[in-house]
């Protein structure tokens, strides 16, 4: 039945979200071309009319894929959180809570739906991003430039002059830290939509708000403080000695920080389940 769950899920979202999401990548690719194409790449082979057009298409097709690909991660997960409050917390909640399976196995499937397809906008819009500066920034006579993959492996053996060990260690925190950041993100919306609803029958959308803000404050401020036992003191009069030490407190700053997102997001999600199965009422 969980299966029948994620499946229904993700039909009902893919509905409005997979055209978005061609639209958004037809976009990019379109501004992509554009940049291209510019008059910047033609050289002196375009003038007049024709030289004006050409700038003009190209920076509308930039702005609209730069509004594309903002636009499309708020619309994601508005249309992620709009899915479970009216699947859970709505009139159509009755219905929800009457199918053959616990309260458990429905907030997985919200939270595993959703989770995805917010994954599936952020790889989205790495691609479009990379795609756009890839082709945009070509040189004359170029479709791509490829001294941006020179670019980022100088990066990184910069950033290994100051890392102590391999930065594959850097990479695969910040990996990690991307992956668990939406699903706590997700799952804070989630517990804030069950709290507010269950305190306020009348003013379930404000009073939700109201109890996110009130928890990324108190989390914010723990998150600081468990942060801040990694922090340091001292004067350095050497660029490279500073840098140094940043990086040396920078991974066990990552992992503290992934282990207290992963704790809250544990907590939010054994807390909306415990409120769904015990305290729940549509009335």
């Amino acid at each position: 039945m969980l299966g029948k769950l994620i499946k229904h899920d993700m039909r009902v979202l893919s509905r409005v979200l997979l055209p978005m999401f061609l639209g958004i990548a037809a976009i990019s690719l379109l501004s992509s071309l554009a940049l291209a194409f510019n008059v910047k790449n033609l050289g002196e082979n375009v003038h007049g009319v024709l030289q004006t057009v050409l700038s003009i298409s190209t920076g509308i097709f930039t702005f609209f894929g730069i509004i594309a690909l903002c636009a499309g991660t708020l619309v994601t997960l508005f249309l992620v959180v709009r899915h479970f409050y009216n699947s859970v917390m709505s009139s159509e909640g009755y219905l929800t809570f009457t199918l053959p399976v616990t309260t458990g196995k429905i907030l997985f499937s919200k939270m595993l739906t959703g989770y995805i397809w917010m994954i599936l906008c952020a790889v989205l819009s790495l691609l479009c991003v990379f795609l756009l500066i890839l082709v945009g920034s070509a040189p004359a006579g170029s479709f791509i430039n490829t001294d941006i993959f020179r670019f980022i492996g100088e990066g990184f053996s910069e950033l290994s002059k100051y890392w102590e060990s391999s930065y594959t260690v850097f990479l695969v925190e910040v990996l990690l830290s991307c992956i668990i950041a939406p699903l706590e993100l997700l799952l804070q919306i989630y517990v804030s939509i069950v709290i507010g609803s269950m305190i306020s029958r009348k003013y379930k959308i404000l009073t939700s708000i109201g109890i996110y803000l009130a928890i990324s404050i108190v989390t914010g401020i723990l998150s600081s403080i468990i942060t801040a036992f990694g922090s340091f003191s001292g004067y350095y009069d050497n660029v490279e000695v500073f840098a140094s030490a940043i990086m040396r407190l920078f991974s066990p700053m990552m992992l503290a920080s992934m282990v207290f997102t992963l704790v809250c997001s544990a907590a939010y999600y054994f807390v909306t389940r415990y409120l769904l199965t015990n305290k729940l009422n549509l009335e």
